[in-house]
């Protein structure tokens, strides 16, 4: 006898995200953005905070965010995050923010997970959340595993039970899952040392949501 195939526990809708999409995302910072073959150069400018692309809608509870990187300036430091927010669009900041870090993590729910951060004296990956300013870090790997002028694949992903980082195949941090407020955004951010500006490639962007 044939059993009827079982539904999936999760209905999983893969996106493909071209670099002309990308350059859709609202951004914020003092940088610039650069339309390439099949790929968005992003880059700080003099005196900047930080340069950050934000997801412009809310995205599923349970979603995968994989994308190849290629840093290229040793000063850079890359981050994913998530940002908890009602508003959409451009709406999510003012037009005048200059990405500043402080702001970000006051008033509202943030967690994120610098990954390339020698720069900032970080030996590796490290999931933070933050309580009215206050950095909590809920795991952080010690190993220095990206390199300037190498292409590197990222997947930051959450489902019920944990977020975490993998890159090129290999699970670097990874933390339980707090509670996390229904509107939330993905962040792609990048951060020079002050002197120095930070300027990374993206492509092959990929964005997977599950409905449970």
């Amino acid at each position: 006898m044939v059993l009827p195939a079982q539904a999936e526990s999760h209905a999983c809708e893969p996106e493909l995200l071209s670099a002309e999409a990308l350059m859709q995302w609202p951004a914020w910072g003092v940088g610039q953005r650069m339309l390439l073959p099949d790929q968005v150069l992003v880059e700080e400018s003099e005196q900047s905070k930080g340069y950050m692309m934000v997801s412009p809608t809310s995205i599923a509870d349970h979603f995968t965010l994989s994308f190849e990187t290629l840093i290229l300036s040793p000063a850079t430091v890359l981050v994913v995050g998530l940002i908890g927010s009602s508003a959409t669009g451009a709406a999510l900041f003012a037009d005048d923010y200059d990405a500043n870090l402080p702001e970000l993590t006051r008033g509202r729910p943030f967690m994120m997970i610098p990954f390339h951060n020698a720069a900032h004296n970080r030996p590796g990956a490290f999931i933070a959340t933050f309580d009215d300013g206050q950095r909590r870090i809920l795991d952080q790997a010690y190993d220095f595993v990206t390199r300037v002028d190498t292409v590197h694949q990222i997947e930051f992903g959450k489902d019920e039970t944990q977020v975490w980082l993998d890159i090129d195949g290999e699970r670097l941090v990874s933390a339980p899952v707090e509670e996390v407020p229904q509107n939330t955004h993905l962040m792609l951010r990048l951060r020079g040392t002050g002197f120095r500006e930070a300027a990374a490639l993206f492509r092959n962007v990929e964005l997977n949501q599950c409905d449970h």
